[in-house]
Parts: structure tokens; sequence; C-alpha cells
């Protein structure tokens, strides 16, 4: 691997990613993400759910004409991005699970499917809970199914396994959960981060999960934890999650929102 690389935590399931001189990258900016007009950015996209498309439209809005940006995501959102501006700037990239994608010389995408998982957790008493905390904030739940109703199509759910110049990103969306029948699975040596969501319900999976991914370092973060705030919905322990997988043998990190975190080769090689 060469250089060092930053990854910062947007909040919701969003990350930026920074290397020395090189374009930004961005994984699903969320919307109060401030996506720089400075220089020309990658942005992957999962799916087409609201929070996960709102920095997107809000960055092509605010730049207008001047927007410069190349947008990886499925047909249907970037049809959907693409009625959001006329700038000679933005190239669109459709793409399905399965696709390979070369940028430049060290910088490549593997795309790949996964599974989001269900509205409502398993068990009847469980879902009932899930549905009675939804009531008790019916007016938000009204809005968050509007905006959902006034997007695009949320299928396929993608996820990026990108090459960065010897480092590896493991982009798994909200897709690394204990409902997933397949694992993408890095090159197994140092340099391979995952960024890894966790609902309640994930916690025991994850050191397997994570396993599997053959990750070198792994970034948790809880991605519906303002939701869940606004819902009065339980939420994940990361602290405890940390300590349980590090107990392990498993290098993990918990995701700040707008704290950067470093990694560099000399870093990776003593952990």
């Amino acid at each position: 691997m060469s250089g060092e690389m930053k990854i910062t935590y947007l909040d919701w399931s969003g990350f930026r990613i920074d290397r020395q001189d090189r374009a930004a990258i961005f994984l699903d900016p969320p919307a109060k993400a401030a996506l720089p007009g400075d220089r020309p950015l990658l942005i992957f996209l999962s799916h087409g759910h609201p929070e996960h498309l709102a920095g997107t439209r809000n960055y092509l809005s605010q730049m207008g004409s001047k927007a410069v940006a190349t947008i990886i995501a499925s047909g249907s959102v970037c049809r959907h991005l693409a009625g959001h501006t006329q700038a000679s700037g933005v190239t669109f990239k459709p793409v399905r699970p399965g696709d390979q994608v070369r940028f430049s010389d060290d910088v490549s995408v593997n795309v790949f499917r996964w599974k989001h998982l269900p509205l409502l957790p398993p068990g009847v008493m469980p879902s009932v809970r899930h549905i009675a905390h939804l009531l008790s904030n019916l007016s938000l739940a009204a809005k968050i199914a509007w905006a959902g109703a006034q997007g695009p199509r949320a299928e396929p759910m993608l996820g990026f396994h990108l090459h960065l110049g010897g480092w590896e990103v493991l982009a798994y969306g909200e897709g690394l959960h204990h409902k997933c029948d397949h694992v993408v699975k890095g090159r197994g040596a140092l340099g391979t981060v995952a960024l890894a969501g966790v609902e309640p319900g994930d916690e025991a999976a994850m050191a397997a999960l994570i396993r599997a991914s053959a990750a070198s370092e792994t970034m948790l973060y809880e991605p519906h934890a303002k939701w869940r705030d606004a819902f009065g919905m339980p939420r994940v322990d990361l602290g405890a999650l940390q300590a349980d997988l590090r107990a392990q043998g498993i290098a993990a990190r918990i995701a700040a929102a707008d704290q950067a975190e470093r990694f560099a080769p000399e870093l990776q090689a003593v952990r």
C-alpha cells in the first residue's frame, strides 16, 4: 500500500475518503455533509433511500453548473439525480452487482449486492413493540414514508469494494448484519478496512462477519441512530461491542461523526 488514507464518518451511512492530493471519495453523503466544490468528486451511492441521497442532491443543487463529479449508483438512482443537474462536469455511471469499474491507475471498484434488513424484527412481540414505537411519532413516520415514495426505486442494494492504491475499503452500506447470507471478502492482508453498520440484534454476529470479510480494520457505526432516538427505540452499545471484538483479536474503531480516522502503512504494520 502507499501513502496515508483518511476516512471521515459523516453520520447516517455516509463516509468521506481522502488520500493526499487525489479526488475526494464520498459514500452515501447525508444531507448535512459538506461536499467540496474545488475539486472533482467520486460519489458512490448504495441505494435510493432518502438519507443516502440527500447530500448528493444538495451538492448538485448548490453547485449548479459548477458541479464536477462522477456518480456511481444503480440506474434508477442515476436517473433520479440526473433530474437535479444539467452540469456538463457531472457524469453518471450506472452499475449493477458484479460490475468492475476502473477510474484511474489506482482507483477501481467491484460492485456487489447486499440484503437490507427487514422492516420488522423477527418474532411477534418484537414486531408489535417496533410498530408501537413508529406510532408514537406518527408525523415523522409519515414524513419518512412520503420521502421514500418520492425518491427512486431503492433496489438494487449496492456495496462497493474499493481498491485505492494498495488500500482496500469494503463498504457494505447497511448490508453487514445477522441476516447476511454472503460476505464480500478483502484480500486478507494489512490495509483492508471494512465500514460496518451495526443495528440492534447484530452484535453477536459481528465477530464472525468481520472475520469472513478478512478486514484488518473495522469502523463500526449505527446507520439509523437518529431515527431510533426519534422513535424511542433501543440503540447499539458500540463501546461494548468494540471491547468484545478487541477481546477476540479484532481491530475495531467506533466511527464518530465528522472525526477523521487516519490509516497509514506504519500504523497498520503494528496492529
